[in-house]
């Protein structure tokens, strides 16, 4: 099942504040000029613990066992065009309406990754 693949790979690989704050914190031209900054982010470069994070990471796997889940339900719907509906639908077709539910399933907090957001 996907959604355990992907529950189970968030487990794994979760993605801290902690480390999205330090990932984040190399990323602008600001942060260039503070003293230091440069040995900093080579010093997290060569840590452990970010190479551990980074071989567990991988964000190609994750976009897929996510779009499986996502998409399948769509292509599912797509296969029975004319199944019913829910009367207080604001669709005539079920398809539109597992559009929506698909589109804000992905920006929902278990799925939407929020170090790639910045």
């Amino acid at each position: 099942d996907n959604r355990q693949d992907c529950h189970l790979y968030d487990e794994k690989c979760p993605v801290s504040e902690g480390e999205d704050t330090i990932v984040k914190e190399g990323c602008g031209e600001e942060e260039e000029k503070l003293a230091g900054y440069r040995e900093r982010v080579v010093a997290l470069r060569q840590h452990s613990s970010y190479k551990a994070f980074l071989s567990k990471w991988s964000l190609p796997i994750y976009f897929q066992i996510r779009l499986q889940e996502i998409a399948g339900s769509l292509e599912h719907q797509l296969l029975t065009p004319f199944s019913p509906i829910p009367s207080n639908s604001p669709f005539l077709l079920p398809a539109p309406e597992m559009l929506v539910v698909c589109v804000r399933r992905c920006w929902e907090e278990d799925v939407l990754l929020k170090p790639l957001t910045h």
